[in-house]
């Protein structure tokens, strides 16, 4: 009777191990996936994709500007989702300094094995004559436009 119950812990110790071994390829199978699509953009497509974000980079840049700049990364996030693949999503984030409700974040987020664009609920920022904002851009390794920060001006 002992023998078969040490048995059982030994087989139930090896189906864990199993578990544990099969989780970590499975993490690194996706991982190694998203940097291999990562990796397969060439100079030229990397060029082109940030040469529809980098007009907007700059220190002095209007309200309505801004907001076709929003719709801009939406779309981009919305193709993302599309396809099924995240590594050429954009996150942009509008903190303001004058109005904690105005405050902005869009980006993609995965649910299980489906992705979603989370936005707070706005899509928009103040415009009108006094509202100026600087937009600066963050770029991932390959060189790519991955972050876009808003801040008020």
């Amino acid at each position: 009777m002992e023998n078969a119950s040490k048995a059982l812990i030994m087989a139930g110790a090896v189906l864990i191990a199993l578990l544990i071994v099969s989780l970590g390829v499975l993490i690194f199978r996706n991982y190694a996936d998203s940097a291999k699509k990562s990796a397969n953009m060439d100079k030229q497509e990397i060029s082109e994709f940030n040469s529809k974000i980098s007009p907007y980079v700059r220190n002095t840049i209007s309200g309505s500007e801004v907001n076709a700049l929003i719709q801009l990364v939406i779309s981009i996030n919305n193709n993302c989702i599309s396809s099924n693949d995240d590594t050429k999503q954009v996150v942009l984030e509008y903190t303001s300094t004058k109005d904690s409700a105005s405050n902005l974040s869009i980006k993609i987020v995965k649910e299980g094995d489906k992705y979603k664009l989370n936005t707070n609920g706005r899509t928009k920022v103040q415009t009108g004559a006094s509202y100026y904002y600087k937009v600066t851009a963050d770029y991932s390794d390959n060189g790519l436009i991955n972050k876009i920060t808003i801040t008020d001006k």
